[in-house]
């Protein structure tokens, strides 16, 4: 009795088994299922890492027109004293003069237009490729590189807020120069009532993007090393499936046919 007992609560080999055959049917099957998905998401990776090397933003894939205007992504609008209307869009800065015909900005191209502001006859545009000015003449130039995130008057002075830095301009926006303004205000703020703190959040998204270790500027190492080992690991093990799948069909087709001849 103690001997059935023992032997019925002691899993047979065969069962064991069985059993590793079928997490190992489940394993490479959802394997191969995934491999697809692993791929798209490894390459895509690369590519976002260096779209602006790679030129992405410019390969169409729609005619124009299609899905307009919201395709757009309207970021900000200005009207000049004149009537001219301008439309920062996240591919770029639109024109509209008076009864004209609307013409996205070359200089700018396609690069993200956020904030747009006007002065003395000249007007100024944020965006992901600095501040941009024109003047009467209509000439757009540079007025100072980088990331800038918006752009104000007051008075006579222009104002140009980046991630790190408000800087002021008094001369038109001829040149800029860091501005205390932001220091102070939020200095001032933090002393009575704390800095943001470092978050689970912030920290769970730097961890991702590879910023904790490389910094903003280098995070496309993280990238692409995590995107390349995906990568291989996903193609190899297809690779792997696919030659254990054709020994054991060799396997069977010889075991069939020495069945057969014996």
């Amino acid at each position: 009795m103690c001997g059935r007992s023992r032997a019925a609560r002691t899993p047979r080999r065969h069962d064991l088994k069985e059993g590793d055959m079928t997490l190992r049917t489940w394993h490479a099957w959802l394997s191969i299922a995934l491999a697809l998905p692993i791929v798209i998401v490894s390459i895509t990776a690369i590519l976002i890492a260096h779209d602006k090397d790679l030129g992405t933003k410019n390969v169409a894939l729609t005619g124009p027109g299609e899905g307009a205007p919201a395709a757009f992504e309207l970021k900000a609008f200005l009207e000049t004293a004149d009537g001219t209307r301008y439309y920062g869009t996240k591919y770029g800065l639109v024109a509209e003069g008076t009864g004209g015909v609307p013409m996205k900005v070359g200089a700018i191209g396609e690069e993200e237009v956020r904030d747009l502001a006007a002065a003395d006859g000249t007007v100024f545009a944020a965006g992901k490729t600095g501040l941009w000015r024109a003047g009467r003449d209509g000439l757009w130039t540079q007025a100072m590189p980088g990331d800038v995130w918006s752009v104000s008057t007051s008075g006579a002075a222009i104002f140009a807020a980046t991630k790190e830095q408000l800087w002021r301009s008094d001369d038109g926006g001829a040149t800029f120069r860091p501005s205390p303004l932001a220091d102070e205000a939020l200095s001032g703020y933090a002393a009575v009532h704390g800095a943001p703190a470092y978050t689970l959040n912030k920290l769970v998204m730097d961890l991702h993007t590879g910023k904790l270790f490389f910094g903003k500027d280098l995070e496309w190492i993280w990238i692409d090393a995590i995107g390349a080992v995906m990568l291989f690991l996903s193609l190899s093990g297809v690779v792997i499936w696919r030659r254990a799948e054709r020994r054991k069909a060799l396997a069977s087709a010889g075991s069939g046919a020495h069945a057969a001849t014996g």
